[in-house]
């Protein structure tokens, strides 16, 4: 797009008005002067336009959030020609940095521009759309256009090193290590049997009562391969209360870095996420770890379902006791999911604070 300066645009009119009034070689050189001088401007920002050559270089290609990026952008031209102002705008930094502004400098043979970013919020970034402004010497012309050069870095969620298992195992509700689980290892329903006085309530099999009026407990027994049930709900209402991301992110780096631990430590971990794009991954090795990451890469918290029905599904199969992390515990409606789940059993990470020893706040 080219725009041509409106205040010389109107001397041109006045000239030519004055021209055909009063015509005169005077009037009519000052005509020809402003017009020659168009015709200079409109030819010089061409030339320049057409001899520019652009080029953006990145340091890295894969980075996790809070990670740098140097970004090089180098202009060049094939002529040696002088433009007093020229404005270069990356589109994608405008969007990750709300006070970037730009470069605004005099162009003569080749600069080099640098930036240096810090995304704080996963997902694929182009860093090759350009908005350029050039200005002719004579301030005549602007020539605004775009470019694109293809410059993906991926960022991933944050792997943080200082979230320790061991400090979440210090966590554990004293409700769970009093009646026996173990949460290494996430005891596996072994059996039924007939509730004997002094069993605990939280072990009565309450679906099994209201159907055959009788009282049975459920027994457990230690899964030496160590497995863990997690439930993560990425429902669109985080995004609506916090429409930068930087909760939602919070959120989903701390599942990413608990199931990282876990399986590091030699866990495997079936996860069903709650999203859009509903996912059930069950997670061992490295391998799936790589596929948590992409799946986090592209899928942000925009599910449609709520959390109480998302848990009443019937393709999550219990056989041992759930960790759920949902960003606010309000949502979980008790008295709806009690028919598959005993609250009080279940272990909690959320953002809402409460006094529950089984709700621990992320």
């Amino acid at each position: 797009m080219v725009k041509i300066d409106l205040k010389y645009l109107l001397l041109i009119i006045i000239s030519a008005f004055l021209v055909y009034i009063e015509g005169g070689i005077v009037f009519s050189s000052i005509l020809y002067m402003l017009l020659l001088a168009l015709f200079f401007s409109i030819t010089y920002i061409t030339v320049i336009y057409k001899a520019m050559d652009l080029s953006i270089e990145l340091d890295k290609f894969e980075v996790s959030t809070e990670e740098n990026i140097n970004i090089t952008t180098e202009i060049k031209s094939k002529i040696p020609l002088y433009l007093p102002i020229v404005k270069i705008e990356n589109e994608e930094i405008s969007y990750i940095m709300k006070n970037y502004q730009g470069h605004v400098f005099s162009f003569w043979r080749e600069l080099k521009l640098q930036d240096k970013i810090v995304p704080c919020i996963r997902g694929i970034y182009d860093f090759g759309r350009l908005n350029i402004t050039l200005i002719d010497p004579l301030g005549i012309i602007k020539m605004k256009f775009k470019l694109h050069y293809k410059s993906i870095v991926k960022v991933y969620v944050k792997r943080n090193t200082n979230l320790q298992t061991r400090e979440i195992h210090n966590k554990i509700p004293e409700i769970h290590k009093n009646e026996g689980y173990n949460f290494n290892s996430m005891d596996e329903l072994r059996e039924l049997r007939e509730y004997r006085q002094g069993d605990s309530l939280k072990r009565v099999h309450w679906r099994l009562l209201c159907k055959r009026q009788e009282l049975y407990v459920k027994e457990y027994e230690c899964n030496q391969g160590k497995s863990e049930i997690l439930i993560l709900d990425m429902s669109k209402k985080i995004m609506d209360i916090d429409p930068t991301g930087r909760k939602e992110e919070e959120l989903v780096e701390f599942a990413f870095n608990y199931i990282f631990k876990k399986v590091s430590e030699g866990y495997s971990i079936n996860l069903f996420i709650n999203n859009k794009n509903s996912k059930n991954l069950f997670i061992h090795d490295y391998i799936g770890i790589k596929l948590l990451e992409e799946y986090f890469l592209t899928n942000f918290s925009f599910g449609d379902v709520d959390i109480n029905d998302y848990l009443l599904n019937d393709d999550i199969s219990l056989v041992t006791v759930p960790i759920i992390i949902v960003p606010f515990y309000e949502d979980i409606d008790i008295s709806k999911i009690e028919k598959k789940y005993h609250a009080d059993e279940c272990l909690f990470y959320s953002f809402s604070k409460y006094s529950k020893d089984n709700i621990i706040n992320i």
